[in-house]
């Protein structure tokens, strides 16, 4: 159910391509056939410009045997206008690439046990989380919080380093050699939309910071 609620409101950077549009018959129903599904091995840009392929360059290997995906992000595309809690309209701006590098850091500092964001962290750092329980390295991790402030800055260099931007382009390191195809699907479900950074910390959400106090 969330699922379906979030991906009607937030976007993502690809999506699979559509079939042939589906239209209801009054009286009738819809009439689908195969070739009217999406082809889940096609994908089409959203919130980018063009879909990372080896073919376009977009995708490369590193050497430390994993990828590094780039990411041009489409500025045509807007955040809707949104109120703060002191009645403040905040109007319709455009996407830039900080907000998706915001988006995708938000979610491995989260690190919920009830997210999917383990099929983040495992290509990206070998790992399913930070909790030394789900095989992270931080034995001092606990009640959600970083015990050493040494270890803390560790994780934020990681998380640093997976996601970036330069100039309009979102770079994305993965360390393991995941399948493309199975990264694409990642990057199309809803663990792959993109938030507002204002609103989320007028919302009391991270500050992009690595840091606590």
């Amino acid at each position: 159910v969330s699922c379906e609620l979030i991906q009607n409101i937030y976007q993502t950077l690809i999506f699979w391509s559509d079939g042939v549009p589906i239209t209801f018959t009054s009286g009738v129903g819809y009439s689908l056939a195969p070739a009217d599904y999406a082809n889940l091995n096609s994908y089409k840009p959203v919130l980018c410009t063009e879909v990372p392929t080896r073919g376009n360059g977009r995708i490369t290997d590193t050497v430390e045997g994993g990828t590094l995906w780039r990411f041009t992000i489409n500025t045509a595309a807007m955040f809707q206008p949104w109120t703060d809690h002191n009645g403040v309209v905040h109007p319709a701006r455009a996407i830039t690439a900080a907000d998706v590098v915001y988006s995708f850091r938000r979610q491995v500092v989260y690190d919920s046990p009830y997210s999917p964001v383990w099929m983040w962290m495992t290509p990206a750092f070998g790992y399913a989380s930070w909790r030394s329980v789900y095989s992270g390295p931080y034995a001092t991790y606990s009640n959600y919080t970083f015990v050493h402030a040494a270890d803390e800055a560790a994780a934020g260099v990681l998380i640093t380093n997976w996601c970036y931007a330069v100039g309009n382009d979102v770079y994305l390191k993965f360390s393991l050699p995941w399948a493309e195809g199975s990264l694409k699907q990642i990057f199309a479900q809803t663990w792959g939309g993109v938030v507002n950074p204002d609103w989320v910390k007028e919302m009391g959400g991270w500050d992009g910071l690595f840091t606590t106090g």
